[in-house]
């Protein structure tokens, strides 16, 4: 069943926002003004916290107003690039739509996207907020307001100090999701068996790969799932990615849902930065063309190309729209530092950071860098390093001519590096950025170099890279 965007109540005149909501918005405004003017951040998410701190019950006001509906993202990884591709999907079909692009996904970096974007004379046809929402705080927000859709992209290991394990993130979302309404859409990778899980006793629809898809991927360590009916150890047919494939359980012989959005075929391009699919969508199988490199990448497609079926857009359009999606904030974006290329990766959690290694495997990866902090937005436990299969990626595709090290935790990664094999003369650490910068930027001619970085790290990064070169 499609479900398109509810419309806002007949009226010729615009639905203001009440006072008290003005008011936070242009709180909001001022402060994020001024952060920028001032040079004293990007202001992504103390305007909200301020505006939280001085308007009480700020998302029920939100909540009524009549033209905002709430698309929400959630999941451990592929948030942001799935809202990337969701927005572009459904502004280029015609829709009013807002999202909070730079990866701010608590509290108060939903609310400054929201009053930075909410139009403060009203309005009379309805605004989309597509957003992403870290996993933990999605249990709350469930609980103050009801999403237009909800899509969950995947559950691994992540930030184990303020999340935990998986059955116990995936527990409590499970109790939030069981007070939605029945006709809700909610969205769910298939293809991960601890999200396909959570559609057990609703109505859902999946997105995933056909399980006569051939090409192997290179398989990184497996997350550890059990059956969410009896609790017996699950086993696969076929793996397409980490722990995503075609599972089942032995036991009592349940299995992958039936996908209604699947890719059925992939030819990757040459230089890897990209690939030609075959999606099978609303019954028929629709070519497009996608910009972004990795099989990770596919998976974040194909939910968006999901949800936007799911709200109504023509499979044609969808497909037409996908080809034209460019990478987005730190997920294989390139800047330029000097005569260097510098690709951009976010790394979090090993199935993360493998997968962007799985990338690499496809490229001439001659110098990376990697830039590992541990502060609260990146996870203060960096043992998941130990998890990374680095041995995997020398392996496959030879050892690279150097790698730099920087960040807090530079030291935690240099060692473990040493350990994976890798000769110490081809190591460097330096773990203040600027350094790193300045080596990468100053080298002779032209240069490629692929930057891992934690999220704090990218931010950093890209900041002194736009102070320097203004881009």
């Amino acid at each position: 069943m499609k479900h398109t965007l509810r419309p806002c109540p007949a009226s010729k005149k615009p639905t203001h926002p009440p006072a008290g909501l003005l008011w936070a918005a242009v709180l909001a405004r001022t402060a994020h003004f001024l952060l920028r003017r001032l040079h004293l951040g990007h202001g992504s998410t103390l305007p909200g916290r301020l505006a939280r701190a001085l308007t009480p019950g700020l998302w029920s006001r939100l909540k009524s107003l009549p033209y905002v509906r709430f698309i929400l993202i959630s999941g451990t990884n592929g948030k942001t690039t799935t809202v990337h591709i969701l927005h572009h999907l459904l502004a280029d079909a015609g829709w009013r739509v807002e999202s909070n692009t730079s990866g701010a996904n608590l509290e108060s970096g939903l609310l400054t996207t929201i009053l930075l974007r909410l139009p403060l004379r009203g309005a009379s046809e309805p605004l989309a907020f597509v957003l992403e929402v870290d996993e933990a705080f999605l249990v709350r927000l469930l609980g103050w307001i009801q999403p237009q859709a909800l899509i969950l992209t995947n559950f691994c290991r992540d930030q184990l100090d303020r999340y935990g394990e998986l059955n116990t993130v995936t527990a409590r979302l499970a109790k939030a999701m069981d007070a939605l309404p029945a006709d809700l859409p909610v969205i769910l990778n298939a293809d991960d068996p601890g999200t396909a899980g959570l559609g057990r006793l609703r109505s859902c629809s999946y997105f995933g790969f056909e399980a006569e898809y051939a090409a192997e991927a290179w398989q990184s360590p497996l997350e550890h799932h059990t059956c969410g009916v009896c609790k017996a150890d699950l086993a696969y047919h076929r793996t397409y990615l980490g722990h995503y494939g075609d599972w089942y359980c032995p036991a009592c012989r349940s299995g992958r849902p039936a996908r209604q959005t699947a890719l059925t075929k992939i030819i990757p391009d040459p230089d890897g930065d990209g690939a030609s699919l075959c999606i099978r969508l609303c019954g028929g199988e629709q070519p497009a063309h996608l910009k972004l490199p990795g099989l990770h990448n596919v998976y974040n497609a194909l939910a968006a190309v999901e949800t936007a079926a799911r709200l109504g857009l023509a499979p044609s359009r969808i497909a037409g729209g996908l080809s034209r999606v460019d990478p987005c904030f730190g997920r294989g974006e390139i800047q330029r530092a000097g005569k260097c290329l510098i690709h951009l990766f976010l790394i979090k959690n090993p199935t993360g950071a493998n997968t962007v290694l799985e990338t690499l495997s496809h490229k001439p990866a001659r110098e990376i860098w990697f830039l590992i902090n541990d502060r609260d937005a990146d996870g203060r436990d960096v043992s998941w390093l130990w998890d990374v299969d680095f041995e995997g990626f020398w392996t496959r595709n030879g050892l690279p001519e150097a790698v730099l090290i920087s960040g807090r935790r530079a030291l935690d990664l240099a060692v473990r590096l040493d350990y994976s094999g890798l000769p110490k003369e081809r190591l460097t650490v330096m773990p203040k950025i600027k350094q790193g910068l300045s080596r990468i930027k100053t080298r002779p001619g032209e240069a490629t170099c692929y930057v891992l970085a934690t999220y704090t790290a990218m931010l950093d990064l890209r900041g002194r890279i736009k102070k320097a070169y203004r881009w």
